[in-house]
């Protein structure tokens, strides 16, 4: 069985939709983040443990880090009173695809938008991301398109520096790159 396939347990299930009543997660988008970021970390040894490679895949390795009040963006475009219904509503199969829901709302909470139209898809505005090379260990910012996975330098030229490690940006680490938004 591949790890993309493993079954996701009922109990697991029912640990995770418990958020959904809390008072505190559908509060303010920080809480959203940080309630969803809380149950992964609660649960990291047992995710771990069936394969880490399912937090790197969908982007939570780097995420689960971060300090929330420096990304948090109010422009991600999720409405929290759709959320309980969105994120909680439907059991996934499988572990892997509750790990995708939770990390592409998590990224979707702190993605900064560039303003440009996605050359490869046209549906979708492309995002800042910093990515940290991995056969060189250089850093740097590019744009990217999370609905086609297409990503370009700033300059407008396709990247192609290899595989790397995402991390979200804010105002700082933008301003430390020399980018600043329009």
């Amino acid at each position: 069985m591949e790890y993309f396939d493993i079954p996701l347990k009922d109990e697991l299930w029912q640990d995770f939709i418990i958020l959904k009543n809390q008072s505190e997660t559908f509060k303010d988008y920080k809480n959203y983040f940080k309630s969803l970021v809380n149950w992964v970390k609660s649960h990291k040894s047992h995710i771990e443990c069936i394969h880490n490679r399912l937090l790197v895949i969908n982007q939570l390795d780097t995420i689960l880090e971060i300090k929330i009040e420096d990304y948090l963006t109010e422009g991600s475009g999720i409405s929290l009173e759709m959320e309980a219904k969105r994120m909680f509503g439907r059991h996934p199969e499988t572990l892997n695809s509750l790990l995708m829901r939770i990390g592409n709302t998590l990224w979707d909470l702190v993605r900064y938008n560039a303003d440009k139209e996605c050359p490869n898809c046209m549906d979708r505005e492309l995002e800042y991301m910093l990515v940290e090379i991995i056969k060189t260990k250089k850093r740097k910012i590019i744009l990217d398109c999370d609905l086609c996975g297409y990503s370009e330098n700033l300059n407008g030229s396709k990247y192609t520096d290899g595989l790397a490690t995402i991390h979200p940006v804010n105002e700082r680490i933008l301003l430390n790159h020399g980018v600043t938004r329009i």
